[in-house]
């Protein structure tokens, strides 16, 4: 028997790595939709540790925004809730990346609210991304 606890050992390691490289790839972005989202944020300077969380927080904005009144109040209610995690600008670009990236439908939503929130960062940020 114990010429076969080695290849055993062996083969667990392999088995063990293999599954483990899974994991990690499925924690990563992995749509095109992911990359042009985070691109966005890179571009327009909003720093995040881990990608995963922000694709989902990105995919949480665009469906509550689809259902709720597709307005400037809907638009600033959900941009002012995300305040409390990241600043005006970083919201202004979240929201705009994530329609963009996710639900291009909704740019003529957030490109109205941005306008009408022209004096706030937030707004800024958002037609900066939107341009």
């Amino acid at each position: 028997m114990k010429v076969l606890e080695g290849p055993i050992v062996l083969l667990m390691a392999v088995l063990a790595l293999m599954a483990g490289a899974s994991a990690m790839a499925s924690a990563a972005p992995n749509t095109q939709s992911d990359m042009a989202y985070l691109r966005l944020l890179d571009e327009n300077g909003v720093s995040y540790a881990d990608p995963e969380p922000m694709v989902s927080f990105a995919h949480e904005l665009v469906d509550e925004l689809s259902a709720t009144p597709q307005n400037d109040a809907s638009v600033g209610s959900i941009v002012h809730a995300g305040e409390e995690r990241f600043s005006q600008h970083d919201m202004g670009v979240i929201i705009a990346a994530a329609v963009v990236a996710y639900r291009p439908s909704l740019i003529p939503v957030v490109r109205h609210w941005a306008d009408s929130a022209a004096g706030y960062p937030c707004g800024v940020a958002a037609a900066g991304v939107l341009r």
